[in-house]
Formats: C-alpha cells, structure tokens, sequence
C-alpha cells in the first residue's frame, strides 16, 4: 500500500486540503503497513555470537527499518565495532570488522539472484562468501484493513521492493481492487507517480525510507 510523507515544498493548510481533496493513495511497504520493531527473524542457518556480534556492528549504522529491526533482533548480543562502513541504498551494507569484510543486504548485493535465496530473505557474507540468510516473519499493523477501506473507492497501489512471498497475505488485508508491484526500485516508484499523474490522478504518497524519497517529492500530497 502506498503511502508517503509531506514533501512536495512549503503547502499551505489550504493548499494541503485542496490536495487531499482529490488525492489517489500510494505506498512503501517496509515500516509503512508493518511494525518493523516487531518483526521477528529466523536465521538459516544460526549465525555464531562471534558473527552476531559484527552483524549488530554494521546494522546499527543504518536508519533503514530493517537494520533497525535486526539491531533489536541481536539485542543480547554486545555489538562489535565495524569501520569503513559503506551503504548502498535499497541494497545493503558494508564494514569491516576483526573476521573481514562483511556484508548485508539483498541477493543482488551479495553477488547472487533471488532465485538463489529463499523468498524476502536478506543475506550476509564474510569475506566474500555467503554466511547465510535471514528470514522475515512480517507483523501488520493493527486496523490497516479498517483504515483503508474508509478511503471509500479512490485508487489504492502497493509499491514494495520486497518479492511478491507476501502477496496472498497482503489479498487479504487490503482492499480487492489494490493494485500490487513487488521488487520496485524507487525509479520504478518514482516512475508509477509521474504514470498516474500523467492520467491525470492526483497522487498521496505514504513511505518511510530513503527508496520513497524521489516518488514521495513527486506526489501531490
């Protein structure tokens, strides 16, 4: 579901609800229609403390949800310091810590494609070579159906770059007429705005991430 945040400039308090008036919904998915501080992981295979330790190193040196989550995820581990860290937007992180260069993130940032991982998995790696992956259980947050269905029958559009594993789940808590688009980029966001706006909808946008900045500038709300 498609959501975003206020962006496109300075809007009055008129301007806003003129907008607002006329709007068709939009979203990232990530942290947007989930509780990522309470999303719950399973590691395949278990990551030793040694690795734990370097994993929570690098991921606290991000704000995006997921690194968030997998801070909280290794709570009791105590975090190893990680230097020269690196992140690629949208893709994942790099460090070094005492056992190397790690890395995690998506696949594709690993060097391998999805049909190589399991579904809406991250990965990491040690030195170049895969240490395993990490598993999501995605907790929804509560009243999501009832909220959107109030929107009555404007457009609705999820746009995540996460794979399509959660799809049948999604079919049952937004509404039917929700058009979904699974491993978007945030060009791919970006660009389905500017389509919509093109055929003339009025666009609000909800995200939380860096990956929805470009098409949260571009709605109208």
């Amino acid at each position: 579901m498609p959501f975003g945040s206020w962006t496109a400039g300075r809007l009055s308090n008129h301007g806003c609800i003129e907008r607002l008036a006329r709007w068709t919904l939009g979203d990232g998915q990530t942290g947007t229609l989930t509780h990522p501080e309470e999303q719950r992981w399973t590691e395949e295979p278990a990551v030793a403390p040694e690795h734990v330790a370097c994993l929570r190193g690098l991921v606290q040196h991000s704000a995006h949800p997921i690194s968030r989550s997998l801070h909280s995820h290794w709570k009791f581990v105590q975090a190893e310091v990680v230097v020269d860290v690196e992140e690629r937007i949208g893709a994942g992180l790099q460090g070094r810590c005492s056992a190397g260069i790690l890395r995690i993130g998506s696949p594709a940032y690993l060097g391998l494609t999805d049909a190589q991982a399991p579904a809406h998995a991250t990965g990491w790696s040690l030195n170049g070579h895969l240490g395993g992956w990490l598993l999501p259980e995605q907790v929804y947050r509560e009243g999501l159906s009832e909220g959107l269905d109030q929107l009555g029958p404007d457009p609705i559009a999820l746009l995540t770059g996460d794979g399509d594993q959660e799809r049948s789940r999604l079919q049952t808590i937004l509404p039917a007429s929700t058009e979904m688009r699974f491993r978007q980029s945030p060009k791919d966001k970006l660009n389905f705005v500017l389509d919509w706006q093109k055929n003339g909808k009025h666009v609000a946008m909800v995200g939380d991430g860096l990956n929805d900045a470009g098409a949260l500038a571009a709605s109208d709300v």
